[in-house]
């Protein structure tokens, strides 16, 4: 049977998201611009690691699998490569996805 591959387009990321990930990381201010990401952080059950969400409307074309892959390099800029093995789960959502699947943002 014929087999075909397609590549995908890799999709241009600012590289800067990262980065304004990685300075909220730094900063842990309780408040901040109403345009900076929302990082939440949860414990597991067992609390040796975490979920991590990102609620940020930047996120708007970014492809979703692509926001998990700019979360964890921000968690690398941020904290080193340890903090990265200790996250479980990771989801970046715009505002209204975030509504619609019942996450809070505060």
């Amino acid at each position: 049977m014929p087999y075909k591959f397609i590549a995908a387009e890799k999709p241009k990321i600012d590289p800067n998201f990262a980065e304004a990930i990685a300075q909220e990381l730094r900063l842990q201010r309780p408040d901040g611009p109403p345009d900076a990401p929302i990082i939440i952080e949860e414990e597991t059950p067992r609390g040796s690691h975490l979920y991590v969400r990102v609620i940020w409307d930047a996120w708007g074309d970014v492809p979703m699998e692509e926001r998990g892959r700019i979360i964890l390099d921000a968690y690398q800029k941020a904290q080193g490569a340890d903090a990265v093995l200790k996250i479980s789960n990771v989801l970046g959502l715009t505002h209204a996805e975030a509504r619609r699947l019942g996450v809070e943002a505060a």
